[in-house]
C-alpha cells in the first residue's frame, strides 16, 4: 500500500468525522434555541 492512498484515507475519514461533527454541533444548537 502506497503512503499516497493511505493519506487520501485519512483525509477522507477526517473530512467525514469533521462533517459528522459540525452536522451534530448544528443540532444541539438548533435543539436548544427550539428549546427556549
Amino acid at each position: 500500500m502506497s503512503l499516497g492512498l493511505f493519506f487520501e484515507a485519512v483525509l477522507a475519514v477526517a473530512a467525514v468525522f469533521i462533517v459528522w461533527f459540525t452536522v451534530f454541533v448544528l443540532r444541539q444548537l438548533v435543539r436548544n434555541r427550539l428549546g427556549r
